[in-house]
């Protein structure tokens, strides 16, 4: 199904989108940079420790990333 959030990253908090199908998720979002928007997706696998998986911007490649729910 649909899924929504924010990720925080050294530019600040962004909205992102995507799908979660089973417990593999792909997420979309732009980042805004002092060089322009960057278009970035995100790929994963839900795991006991929560979410892995790589995220990747064309141009510059691919880099892994990890997420947890930060429950308040």
């Amino acid at each position: 199904g649909a899924v929504s959030g924010t990720i925080n990253s050294p530019l600040g908090e962004m909205p992102v989108t995507g799908t979660m199908t089973g417990s593999s998720v792909a997420l979309q979002f732009t980042a805004q940079t002092p060089q322009g928007d960057m278009a970035v997706t995100m790929n994963g696998e839900l795991g006991p420790d929560g979410l892995a998986g790589k995220s990747s911007v064309p141009g510059l490649g691919e880099a892994e990333w990890t997420a947890k729910r930060i429950i308040e």
